[in-house]
């Protein structure tokens, strides 16, 4: 009995593993990436924030999907040829700038309720096909929005760019840094 209670609990590690790998990271909007943004930056919480952080940045099968497509944006996915773990350390250090904002924003505004995104400083409807002279994927959008927080309370507006954000196999990721 023991036994098969080991075998199924591995079997549902390994079929929740596999799962995650070949599921693609992004999100379906422009509008989806910023509000789960704000939501991480809301939390001061660093697990939360790299949580996002993962889901944002390019994975193992975004480089799979580029590579078959013979797309390359920003040295992106050949890179991972000389630097195996670019995507893991793009994440931690990401998740500390985005961890360093929340603080930053806290400490000038005090608390982070009254935060709210309220949109784009210009229409994003009007994306780019990628237009990267070694990039041959048509399919691939582009656009580098800067997102608009409104803090209720006092009607400050801060403008924020997460960086340049690409919908790769029908996900929005953000392939660089913004702030």
């Amino acid at each position: 009995m023991r036994r098969t209670v080991k075998q199924i609990v591995y079997s549902c590690i390994f079929v929740s593993l596999l799962g995650c790998s070949t599921t693609s990271r992004g999100y379906d909007t422009v509008e989806e990436l910023y509000q789960a943004s704000l939501i991480a930056i809301k939390s001061k919480d660093k697990t939360q924030i790299e949580n996002f952080v993962t889901s944002t940045f390019p994975c193992e099968n975004t480089a799979k999907y580029m590579k078959k497509n013979n797309c390359v944006y920003r040295e992106f996915p050949e890179i991972l040829k000389k630097y195996p773990y670019a995507i893991d350390s793009t994440i931690f250090y990401t998740t500390q700038r985005f961890y360093d904002f929340a603080l930053q924003l806290e400490k000038r505004y005090g608390n982070l309720d009254d935060l709210q995104f309220v949109g784009f400083d210009r229409d994003i409807s009007l994306q780019e096909p990628l237009n990267e002279p070694r990039c041959k994927c048509q399919d691939v959008l582009f656009v580098e929005p800067w997102g608009l927080f409104v803090f209720r309370h006092n009607n400050d507006t801060i403008k924020y760019k997460i960086g340049e954000l690409l919908k790769v196999n029908g996900q929005w990721k953000a392939f660089t840094i913004g702030f």
